[in-house]
């Protein structure tokens, strides 16, 4: 499976059911100037709203596009018409460790989505409910010096 993710990203948060609030990512020797804003995310509630969010983005002008399955949420990716990238994602019930991305399919049936990401998730010791990892992540929050 070829590597999606070239680079060095470090996921940080503050709250116990969100993986992330906002994220860093190295930069490279080399690399053209940027803004500083990598990308803005959007969560949606449902896979129709999540391909609603395509057709609209397609007709806005939209590019790019890059949908793909973290485990811990179904992502479509693209950048806009000033070429900001956009996330527009809906979380899963489960947690797997990032980054993790396959691909995507969202012509698929939601029902097929959702079959294809648990076997998919059954096959990796780092993949758990998210509940679960909710409640370790919320023990480690409230245990660090930080929040004392």
């Amino acid at each position: 499976v070829a590597q999606k993710f070239k680079r060095r990203i470090v996921f940080m948060t503050s709250h116990p059911e969100r993986h992330h609030q906002f994220v860093l990512v190295a930069r490279e020797q080399g690399d053209p100037p940027c803004s500083p804003l990598f990308q803005i995310s959007f969560r949606v509630v449902s896979l129709g709203i999540l391909r609603i969010a395509r057709d609209r983005a397609i007709t806005a002008g939209a590019t790019n596009f890059r949908p793909m399955n973290h485990g811990n949420s179904w992502s479509l990716y693209f950048d806009d018409p000033e070429r900001n990238t956009v996330e527009v994602y809906m979380e899963t019930p489960w947690y797997t460790a990032q980054p993790f991305a396959d691909d995507l399919d969202l012509d698929l049936a939601d029902e097929e989505i959702l079959r294809i990401t648990e076997a998919r998730l059954a096959e990796l010791d780092t993949s758990t409910a998210a509940e679960q990892w909710s409640r370790r992540m919320e023990e480690r929050l409230l245990s660090h010096p930080f929040t004392q």
